[in-house]
Formats: C-alpha cells, structure tokens, sequence
C-alpha cells in the first residue's frame, strides 16, 4: 500500500482529496496536517511515498517545507498544490523541490493519473507547461520553449494558429 500525506489548511480540499485517494486501489491517506512544520516532521519520522502540499500554508510554507522534505526524503513524490500554478511555475526553487505543480482542485482524472504513473514509475506531467524538473522529468519546460517554433495550426482545425 502507497502511503500518501496530506498538508492542506483548506479542510474541505483536504477531505476531498482523501476521499478521492481513498477510491484509488493501493493508495492510503496516513497522515493529513494543516501546516508545512507537522509536514516536515511526519515525514523525517516516517516513510511516504507521495506527499500533496499546499504552496501557500501558513507558517512554514509548502514550498519551504516540500524542499525540506525533497532533501530528507529524496524519493518521495511532493506534489505542490495551488490555484495560481503558472505564477510559481517559474521559480527555479520549486523545480527543484517538488516532482509536480498540481492546480487546485485537482480532479479525480488527474489524481488518478499522478498516482497511477507513480505506481508505475513513470510520473510525468499532468500539466506539461507547469512540469517540474526536479525528478528530471523536463520534457514540459522543454516542449514551453519549443510551443512557439511548432505548426499549432493542426490542433485547432483552424487555418490560423490559436496560441
């Protein structure tokens, strides 16, 4: 069983978020927390295998905490939560702290997808254009830099690009 921790001030996204998790075969929700402190903590006493936290908890924030935990815990999966993915998504600090920036809320597609490709070691992006580097995982940022030198004109069906 994959053992995922929550840190969420957000009570509602948080239950929302374990019962969607819960309804993922050989996923559990072991621990949830409020705060990027208790965060930290949990996981330095304990093996995760995922860890979904807020970018922007009180206190200790997620990105200072998802780094802390990144560096005790190397092979744990963090997923940076937040409303306003593209507006971290530059930051070089997150890159290397999180495996995925995750747009709240987050839909049980999505979800299912993140932990799936866990599961199977092959996490890659749900939303490309915010992918992280951190797992070395750059084919998002990559495909951002190369979006303008690309033909768009075949995915709309229209004559005229649409960016």
């Amino acid at each position: 069983m994959y053992r995922v921790l929550l840190a969420d001030n957000d009570i509602l996204s948080q239950e929302a978020l374990k019962i969607m998790i819960s309804r993922i075969d050989g996923f559990e929700v072991s621990s949830q927390v409020d705060n990027g402190d208790d965060a930290v903590r949990l996981c330095q006493a304990a093996e995760y295998e995922a860890v979904f936290i807020n970018a922007f908890l009180p206190g200790l924030t997620g990105i200072e905490a998802a780094r802390l935990i990144r560096q005790s815990s190397p092979d744990t999966a963090v997923y940076l939560m937040t409303a306003y993915p593209t507006s971290i998504a530059a930051y070089e600090e997150i890159r290397e702290c999180a495996s995925e920036i995750v747009e709240k809320p987050i839909s049980f597609q999505q979800l299912n997808f993140l932990l799936s490709n866990l599961k199977t070691g092959n996490e890659s992006s749900v939303q490309p254009s915010v992918s992280c580097k951190a797992r070395g995982f750059s084919k998002g940022i990559q495909s951002l830099r190369t979006a303008d030198e690309r033909d768009l004109s075949n995915l709309s069906g229209r004559s005229e690009p649409v960016i």
